[in-house]
């Protein structure tokens, strides 16, 4: 490892004038071992363009780099930079939506989606509505129960017992200080198990696992 590390540092200089860098070199001896490769940072964040492409021209930086840069020509935009969101920059390199901040796949109706709240996974368009003080559903309505009623749903899939319910909304908030879960969807039949209620997917498991009464029907020759 000794004589590996010698010859990196006999040959450095010639890299380094390779890159026509006139500047001192942002070089991580730690992860010289990890990646060999020397590459051009024009923006001296530590990170490399993926497009590695030589320096024809004087550079501002050379770098042993650790992780690929989206913008190798903006220093505030790299792997490990903090996100801004809804400025139309992806300032930490995941590709994600500027406008999704809260990972739903959905992007905020503020600029051009549909979701309601775009700072909470819990609430978009095409949801449950469950019992939690948001709009889960983005109606514009808060904890409101098509049914006018809500099931006691004890796995928490979305889905209740239909034998176990509340109308009465005092009821209901008082409950929930004590974690109670609640759904305005009944049909559960096994409220233990929070992969059976009526929209999951039949399995050859010996159970009912879409609650339609019965077993293993979609693997019966």
């Amino acid at each position: 490892m000794r004589a590996l590390f010698l010859s990196i540092v006999s040959v450095l200089p010639l890299f380094l004038t390779a890159c026509g860098s006139q500047q001192e070199p942002l070089i991580d001896e730690a992860e010289a071992g990890r990646d060999m490769s020397l590459f051009c940072c024009m923006d001296r964040d530590g990170d490399k363009s993926p497009s590695h492409e030589p320096c024809t021209g004087p550079a501002s930086g050379c770098a042993w780099a650790k992780t690929w840069d989206c913008d190798d020509g903006d220093a505030s935009i790299n792997p490990n930079a903090v996100e801004i969101w809804y400025d139309g920059v992806d300032q930490d390199c995941d590709g994600h939506s500027d406008y999704d901040q809260d990972y739903d796949s959905i992007e905020s109706a503020e600029h051009g989606g549909e979701d309601c709240n775009d700072e909470e996974f819990a609430a978009s368009p095409g949801r449950n509505e469950v019992f939690d003080g948001v709009d889960n559903d983005c109606d514009g309505r808060v904890d409101e129960s098509p049914t006018g009623r809500w099931y006691v749903d004890a796995d928490g899939d979305g889905f209740g017992d239909n034998g176990q319910y509340a109308v009465d909304t005092k009821f209901i908030a008082s409950a929930v200080t004590q974690t109670v879960n609640y759904a305005t969807h009944g049909g559960d039949c096994r409220d233990d198990n929070f992969h059976i209620n009526p929209e999951a997917r039949e399995y050859l498991n010996g159970l009912d696992d879409d609650c339609d009464g019965k077993i293993d029907e979609d693997f019966r020759d």
